[in-house]
């Protein structure tokens, strides 16, 4: 009787973890702005410029299209503030005391590797997006989506992510480690 528990321990845990795989056809509504900055490099120090160039880039967004209530006024906002955002970032490297010109700020279509991200996989594919690219452009990137908002979520009071675990998915790791 007891082998029988275990037997169907381990068909449920089997269960739970095939369920658990990234989702294959998840992307990104066709409807969206995405939003990239690339890294000059992978050290420490320009991943730092990279998130101080995110961060001011992100409340400026932010606050240029919280009134576009669909794609083609978030398109239309963008266009006419590149000019601004153009600022943001020259403004920014300048106070990380960084050469000001030595970026790209580019509205139009790009290239996106393929990702998966929290249980979603998101298709290779040329995406309509605004991206900024420092120096060389040969380290990590940060991206998201800019309409519909889902960069944003931070700015709407949800600062700590929580990942949810199966109690089953638990006890089936602590006995496979």
């Amino acid at each position: 009787m007891k082998r029988l528990g275990y037997i169907a321990l381990v068909i449920v845990a089997l269960f739970i973890m095939m369920n658990d795989k990234p989702k294959e056809d998840e992307v990104i509504p066709n409807e969206s702005i995405r939003f990239r900055v690339i890294a000059n490099s992978n050290l420490p120090s320009d991943q730092r410029i990279k998130g101080k160039v995110k961060e001011q880039l992100e409340e400026t967004i932010f606050n240029i299209l919280e009134s576009a209530k669909n794609l083609d006024e978030a398109r239309t906002l963008l266009n006419n503030n590149l000019p601004l955002l153009d600022n943001v970032v020259k403004t920014t490297l300048e106070n990380l005391n960084q050469e000001s010109d030595n970026y790209s700020l580019d509205y139009g279509y790009h290239l996106f590797p393929e990702k998966t991200y929290q249980n979603h996989k998101y298709q290779e594919g040329y995406y309509e997006s605004l991206v900024v690219t420092l120096g060389k452009g040969k380290g990590d990137n940060w991206w998201c989506v800019l309409f519909p908002p889902l960069c944003f979520l931070d700015n709407e009071g949800f600062e700590e992510k929580v990942e949810y675990q199966s109690f089953f998915k638990k006890l089936w790791n602590s006995f496979t480690k």
